[in-house]
C-alpha cells in the first residue's frame, strides 16, 4: 500500500462554491447526495416555490401539479449535467495528477445554458414554439442561472454539512460538536525520551503507535504490545503534546509515524497504520487530518 501522495486521497475533487465555502467530495458521493431522501425533498419544495410564480420555460399553460413535475425534471436535469461535467474534473485530475478545483458558479452556468438551449430545441420541434431569438435565450439562461445560484447557495449551506461524503476546507465558527474535545498537535520541541505516566506505571511514548478509549479505559497500543488502564484519553492526548500525533476521532490518538495510508471504508474516511489498523475519521476533522498528513 503506497504512502499518503500528495494529491487529494481517494480522487475527492475540491469545489470552490459561489458562497465562498470550499469542500470535498468525490464523484460517487455526490451521486450518493442527487439521490438522497434529503436532495430529494430539498429539490422538491423548490419545484413548488417556482412553480407557483414560474410558468414553464417554452411558455406552454400547465396546471400547477404539471408545473411542479416540470420542474422538477429540471432540477435533476441540471444536476445531471453538474455531475457529468464534475466527472469530466475527476478524469482531468486523475490524468495531469493535479488537483484542479471545480468552480460551482462555472459548472452550473454550463448546466443552466445546456438545460435552456436543449428545452427550446425540444418544445420547438414536438410543440412548433418560434420567434425566440438567440438574445432572448441567453435572457433566459442568465434568468434561470440566477435561479440556480439560490439553490446553489441553500444546498451548499444548508444540505451538504449533513452528509459524510462531504468534507469543508473552511468549516463555519461557532461551537465544537458535543463530545468533540479539540485537541491542537504540538510539534516535538525535545529529543529527550517522553514518557506516559499512567497510575502506576510509565510507558514510553516512542512505544506508542495510538491510543484508543473504551468506556472508562484507554487503550494503549504499542510496537509489542497493548496495555490496557483505567484513565481519561483526554488526560494521555495532554500528556502526549510533544509528539507528532492528532486525535482524528474522539476515541482515538494516532503518531503520524505509525500512518501508512488513508482511505474511505463504506463512505468514511479512515487512517490505514502500518500494522493494517483502521482508525475511524471524524467527518468534523477531516481536513485537519488531511492537512496534518500533508505537513
Amino acid at each position: 500500500m503506497k504512502s499518503v501522495p500528495s494529491q487529494v486521497p481517494c480522487h475527492e475533487l475540491r469545489v470552490i462554491a459561489t458562497n465562498g465555502r470550499v469542500f470535498r467530495v468525490d464523484v460517487t458521493g455526490a451521486i450518493k447526495i442527487s439521490v438522497s431522501r434529503l436532495m430529494i425533498l430539498s429539490m422538491a419544495m423548490f419545484s413548488v416555490m417556482v412553480a407557483l410564480f414560474n410558468p414553464p420555460l417554452f411558455g406552454l399553460e400547465l396546471p400547477l401539479i404539471g408545473r411542479f413535475f416540470y420542474w422538477l425534471l429540471v432540477c435533476y436535469f441540471v444536476t445531471f449535467l453538474w455531475i457529468l461535467q464534475f466527472k469530466g474534473f475527476d478524469l482531468l485530475n486523475r490524468w495531469l495528477k493535479r488537483d484542479v478545483p471545480v468552480f460551482s458558479g462555472l459548472v452550473c452556468l454550463v448546466s443552466v445554458a445546456a438545460m435552456v438551449w436543449s428545452t427550446y430545441a425540444v418544445t420547438e420541434l414536438l410543440f412548433g414554439v418560434a420567434g425566440i431569438t438567440n438574445l432572448q435565450i441567453w435572457g433566459e439562461v442568465l434568468r434561470y442561472f440566477l435561479i440556480a445560484m439560490v439553490i446553489d447557495f441553500f444546498t451548499v449551506a444548508m444540505v451538504l454539512p449533513r452528509f459524510e461524503y462531504v468534507t469543508f476546507e473552511n468549516p463555519p465558527p461557532g461551537p465544537a460538536p458535543q463530545n468533540e474535545h479539540v485537541v491542537e498537535t504540538v510539534p516535538a520541541r525535545t529529543s529527550k525520551p517522553q514518557v506516559l505516566q499512567v497510575n502506576q506505571r510509565s510507558i514510553p511514548l516512542e512505544q506508542i503507535c495510538y491510543m484508543k478509549s473504551v468506556e472508562h479505559y484507554v487503550e494503549f497500543h504499542c510496537h509489542a504490545d497493548c496495555i490496557t488502564e483505567r484513565v481519561a484519553l483526554r488526560d494521555m492526548v495532554a500528556q502526549a503534546a510533544t509528539a507528532n500525533g492528532i486525535q482524528p476521532h474522539r476515541s482515538y490518538w494516532v503518531k503520524r509515524e505509525a500512518v501508512q495510508d488513508m482511505a474511505r471504508r463504506n463512505g468514511s474516511p479512515v487512517l490505514i497504520l502500518h500494522d493494517g489498523t483502521e482508525i475511524p475519521i471524524s467527518r468534523h476533522r477531516r481536513a485537519e487530518v488531511v492537512a496534518w498528513l500533508a505537513t
